[in-house]
């Protein structure tokens, strides 16, 4: 996460975060293979949108 101060460069992060929280809130309970990552986009009401450039993202 960035500082308060800096913009934001987009909603890669958005679906980590997500995720993270509701771990931590122990909302979710999934079995997460090591080496994972989660790049995505959440709408308002919360849906996974697509992104453009996934591909560049994920390399």
């Amino acid at each position: 996460m960035s500082s308060a101060e800096l913009k934001k460069n987009g909603p890669l992060f958005d679906l980590a975060m997500a995720i993270s929280i509701l771990v931590s809130l122990k909302e979710l309970k999934p079995i997460i293979p090591e080496h994972t990552g989660f790049i995505g986009s959440l709408s308002l009401d919360g849906r996974i949108l697509s992104l453009e450039g996934m591909p560049p993202a994920v390399l």
